[in-house]
């Protein structure tokens, strides 16, 4: 046989090899499947719609993600992990504001199946407005910015990352002063703090899984940059999800998500990329993932990572 021959040979090898491990990767993202009492749902994070009054491409990031998504018939939900507006040139009132949450909320609507969306509230949701103002534009009906909800085995616990300290929140800070909402500083306090442990016990008793999702991110900062986007009280948040019954905490807000994911007391954290900051239409991060009682997987798009746990069998494996 020429060498011209077996480079052919062995590069068809690789390339069979290599269609073969994106087909083992795809195929994974139905296991452990649906009908063994699996959860699948689509998360994303950091649309920032109408950033640089760019919003076009903001509506049709969502668009082509959630699409994307409803493909897999038996995704139950979606989660977006805050900063879903910005401002833009011409929109920096409150009523600019109102007016990108309810372009972008209906792009969701229309594009969305009548599906369940779990929304997280994060600090460029509330510049220029109230928690409640933005609950409402985007039809959100809960007492607070934080609250639970279960589909079928899984329990999903949002928290409200949006406070500076015990006292004093988020809420339209920016209302009397032009700026932004502080985006260092994040915080849950006390009250909420003892409603996660109260949700997490009953859904320890109820033998139910739970995904966490936050804006801000909870797992160890390993850099500054990560610090300043991690929730100032994060330890105590994450001494309370070390437990069996937590599968997985997504937070968004930093926008590189770098040193991700992570595994902590044998519970994964991932930080979601920022979509706003992706230019390619065919590379967008987010992630779709399934849920079940041992084992969680992420098959992620775009910058975002795929990887497998196993909590059963403690095994853990970032693809």
């Amino acid at each position: 046989m020429s060498i011209r021959i077996k480079c052919v040979v062995i590069g068809a090898a690789l390339m069979i090899w290599w269609v073969a491990k994106k087909e083992k990767i795809s195929d994974n993202w139905r296991s452990p499947s649906v009908d063994d009492g699996g959860v699948q749902f689509l998360a994303f994070t950091d649309v920032h719609y109408a950033a640089g009054d760019d919003r076009i491409n903001g509506a049709k990031k969502v668009q082509k993600i959630l699409k994307e998504a409803n493909r897999e018939k038996k995704t139950a939900f979606a989660a977006i992990l805050g900063d879903l507006k910005d401002e833009g040139p011409g929109r920096q009132t409150r009523e600019g504001v109102l007016k990108n949450l309810d372009e972008i909320s209906k792009t969701v609507a229309k594009n969305w199946a009548k599906k369940p969306v779990f929304w997280v509230i994060g600090n460029h949701d509330v510049d220029r407005l109230t928690k409640a103002e933005y609950k409402k534009a985007i039809g959100l009906n809960t007492p607070n910015g934080y609250y639970s909800s279960t589909t079928e085995n899984l329990m999903v616990i949002v928290l409200d990352t949006g406070f500076f300290n015990e006292t004093h929140e988020w809420d339209c800070l920016s209302c009397a002063t032009g700026s932004h909402v502080g985006w260092n500083i994040s915080y849950v306090p006390a009250k909420q703090r003892a409603w996660l442990r109260d949700t997490l016990m009953g859904a320890e008793q109820r033998s139910l899984r739970v995904v966490i999702l936050s804006h801000a991110r909870l797992d160890p900062p390993v850099t500054p940059w990560e610090a300043q986007r991690t929730s100032g009280n994060a330890d105590q948040i994450r001494s309370l999800l070390s437990s069996p019954t937590v599968a997985l905490v997504l937070s968004g807000h930093d926008h590189r998500a770098a040193h991700s994911p992570t595994l902590v007391d044998r519970v994964p954290y991932l930080t979601i990329p920022a979509l706003v900051d992706e230019t390619d239409m065919d590379s967008l991060p987010f992630a779709q993932i399934t849920v079940s009682n041992c084992e969680v997987f992420v098959k992620g798009h775009g910058r975002t990572p795929s990887f497998r746990h196993n909590a059963c069998k403690n095994e853990w494996k970032v693809l």
